[in-house]
């Protein structure tokens, strides 16, 4: 949950929560396994040789355990646009 932009929460068990109209903003971020595969593309190399690249991309999410609100990975303050 952000609160005037500012992660002050992360809930990761289902049930019923109470926020802030206009001050408080819930972002839902799915925890499944995604797979991103490429199609085959044709690449030619340095030595102007041809090989077929095939590429695949796996991404998910692992929980993070925060002690207090403020303490939040690195990761976090990059992404939230600051």
């Amino acid at each position: 949950m952000r609160q005037l932009g500012r992660i002050v929460r992360i809930e990761e068990e289902p049930g019923l929560r109470i926020k802030l109209p206009y001050v408080q903003n819930v972002q839902l971020i799915s925890k499944s396994l995604k797979l991103y595969d490429v199609p085959l593309s044709d690449v030619i190399t340095r030595d102007k040789k041809s090989i077929i690249a095939d590429n695949s991309r796996r991404s998910g999410m692992k929980p993070i355990i925060l002690s207090t609100p403020t303490e939040l990975p690195p990761f976090y303050p990059a992404a939230s646009g600051r």
